[in-house]
Formats: structure tokens, sequence, C-alpha cells
């Protein structure tokens, strides 16, 4: 779930209680590199600044102003697991 979710769509309201929101962590994603074949996706709103954060540097879309990206963690990517 983002952050500041989009209230629109009614049919993925009613999920939203069941939804983890404490965030992404680099202990997350190491754990689903773990368990994928080839990569992870992440979606998120463009300007935020979550995938800086998380070391994902390869990321599609983001045209125009709080548009969506697509961060991309190849399963042979090494994550740099120290904090910046």
């Amino acid at each position: 779930m983002f952050k500041e979710p989009n209230k629109k769509p009614a049919s993925v309201n009613s999920f939203r209680y069941f939804a983890d929101h404490k965030g992404l962590t680099k202990e997350i994603l190491m754990k689903t590199l773990r368990a994928c074949k080839k990569r992870v996706v992440i979606k998120e709103r463009q300007g935020s600044n979550d995938f800086e954060k998380l070391g994902i540097e390869k990321y599609y879309g983001g045209k125009k102003s709080g548009s969506i990206i697509y961060g991309v963690i190849e399963k042979t990517t090494n994550l740099d697991m120290k904090d910046k």
C-alpha cells in the first residue's frame, strides 16, 4: 500500500485494513530476493525517496508529476545493507 493512498478505487479500500503500513525495509527486500526467481519489482509514487533509502537505483516510469515509478532489483544484485 502507498503511504499516501488514492482512495478512489473502492475495490481496494476494503483491503487497507489488512495491509502492513510500517513500510518497506532492507531486511524485507533481502527476504524477497531470497524467495524470488529473477527480480523484485516495487511500485511507488514519483517523488518518494524510499527507493534511495533502500538502495534501489534501477527504476522505470515517472515522466509526469505524481505518476507511478517501478523499482527493479535483479536477483543477482547485492543490496548494500549499510544505512546511508
